[in-house]
């Protein structure tokens, strides 16, 4: 939930206004995730590449404006983001996302 909160809150915040839509799916115990922000894009966007040893808390990141390193973070780097004229599209996958094969004894 967390790199979903911060995808939308930096659409709230920066994205200039436009539709949002998103697609999360649970496949095999892997969560991936997609949103499309339906806008054109106000700014460059890029995920800045830190060392493991310079995110430090990632409370402190989420309130600093630094919330997509904790979006890498939290997904490996795993996430890509695609601006295009009119939509930007930013697709992840979360690691260890889930617990259901050992919540169902397989």
């Amino acid at each position: 939930m967390t790199v979903l909160s911060e995808l939308l809150a930096n659409c709230a915040e920066h994205g200039g206004g436009g539709q949002v839509s998103v697609l999360v799916t649970h496949v095999w115990g892997r969560v991936t995730g997609m949103l499309v922000h339906h806008a054109a894009p106000t700014a460059q966007v890029w995920i800045p590449e830190l060392e493991v040893d310079e995110v430090g808390n990632i409370e402190q990141l989420e309130e600093s404006g630094r919330g997509l390193v904790v979006v890498a973070e939290l997904c490996g780097g795993e996430v890509e983001i695609v601006q295009k004229a009119d939509r930007t599209v930013t697709r992840w996958r979360l690691h260890g996302s889930c617990s259901c094969e050992e919540a169902d004894g397989y």
